[in-house]
Order: structure tokens, then C-alpha cells, then sequence
């Protein structure tokens, strides 16, 4: 093997960046799922639910509020942040 391309080849990746914005804490609970026009889909690592577009907030509201084989401890922690947020990723509608 040629040193020049391997060296050619580890700046190219290093100048490669990530698009959109960085993973929140929450993706350490699900699977991310293949992309799909900048967007990947998500699923639960206790449950299994899946969600075509992976939305933070709605995945923080289904650890928090609908997923009955998560932990008390990781539950606990996503609905002090529902909590803070203030809504679950919907608009409510009088």
C-alpha cells in the first residue's frame, strides 16, 4: 500500500463534516435506523417502538410516558426533562 493515499485518504475523512444537528442523550436509548433524505428513523431499544423520522422530544415523551419496559431510573430521568420542556413535540389544539 501506498502511504500518500493512506495519509490522502484519513485528511479527506477528517475534513468530512456531519450534517444537521448533534445527537442529543436521548439516541443512547434507541436504534437509529437507515437515512432517508437527511433524516433517520428510530427505534426503541426496550420496547421496540419505531418512529419513521426520529423527533427528540417525542422520543423523550415515549421513554418518559408510554414504554413500559423501560427502567424507573432512565423513565424518571426523561420525564424530569419532559417536564422542563413543556410539551411532547404537538401542538395542542383548543
Amino acid at each position: 500500500m501506498d502511504d500518500s493515499n493512506d495519509n490522502q485518504n484519513t485528511i479527506i475523512n477528517q475534513n468530512k463534516k456531519k450534517r444537521g444537528r448533534p445527537k442529543t442523550d436521548i439516541w443512547d436509548y434507541f436504534k437509529e435506523g437507515p437515512r432517508n433524505r437527511g433524516h433517520c428513523s428510530a427505534e426503541c431499544n426496550f420496547c421496540g417502538w419505531k418512529q419513521q423520522v426520529g423527533q427528540p422530544i417525542e422520543m423523550q415523551g415515549h421513554i418518559a410516558l408510554n414504554c413500559l419496559k423501560v427502567s424507573p431510573e432512565v423513565k424518571s430521568l426523561f420525564l424530569e426533562k419532559v417536564k422542563n420542556n413543556g410539551h411532547l413535540g404537538y401542538n395542542k389544539k383548543n
